[in-house]
């Protein structure tokens, strides 16, 4: 039986192969340099000191935190805390009148031609969109993320007859809403 004082953990490894002492040590020399960097942070910078990359060329941070964390757990070094997520809440887009919904229109597609897509280029033109989605997607609105543009898609009288968005992933996505 072994006695806890003689019992040593086994040392941090990456790919299979245990760190070195020399490695050990630049880690904990960056994590005292940078006390204020948040754990991600540090397995970046521990990934790209030990050139651990993925296929694509991105960093391996589970790989570089589950190291620092068994760093930590052997007592070799000290983790700043853990940070809360900071999650934003979800945007819902305030109702207006007067985008209330309108009775259908009925009729062939000719009669509203020309149709015209108009690009939404103002603070305010975006928040009528984000209502539109909101009221009338099956879903709700939820903040777009990426590059984007978006449309609203107008008849000849100047109704709003339809919402698209262009987005770099997925191209146009078509949105009705009953005006």
């Amino acid at each position: 039986m072994t006695s806890a004082r003689s019992f040593r953990p086994p040392p941090a490894t990456v790919a299979g192969e245990p760190l070195s002492s020399q490695q050990i040590a630049d880690i904990r020399e960056t994590v005292e340099l940078f006390p204020a960097d948040s754990r991600h942070e540090l397995a970046q910078t521990i990934c790209e000191h030990l050139q651990l990359f993925t296929p694509t060329g991105g960093n391996r941070v589970q790989t570089g935190l589950a190291i620092l964390e068994e760093l930590e757990r052997q007592g070799l070094l000290t983790l700043p805390a853990k940070r809360l997520e900071m999650q934003r809440a979800p945007v819902r887009p305030d109702h207006s009148a007067r985008f209330d919904p309108q009775p259908p229109i009925d009729g062939p597609l000719f009669d509203l031609q020309p149709l015209d897509l108009v690009l939404c280029e103002g603070i305010e033109e975006k928040r009528q969109w984000a209502e539109f989605v909101d009221r009338y997607h099956e879903l709700g609105f939820r903040r777009p993320y990426g590059r984007n543009l978006r449309y609203f898609i107008v008849d000849r009288q100047g109704r709003r007859t339809r919402v698209s968005l262009w987005d770099d992933m997925q191209g146009f996505a078509w949105h009705e809403y009953a005006s």
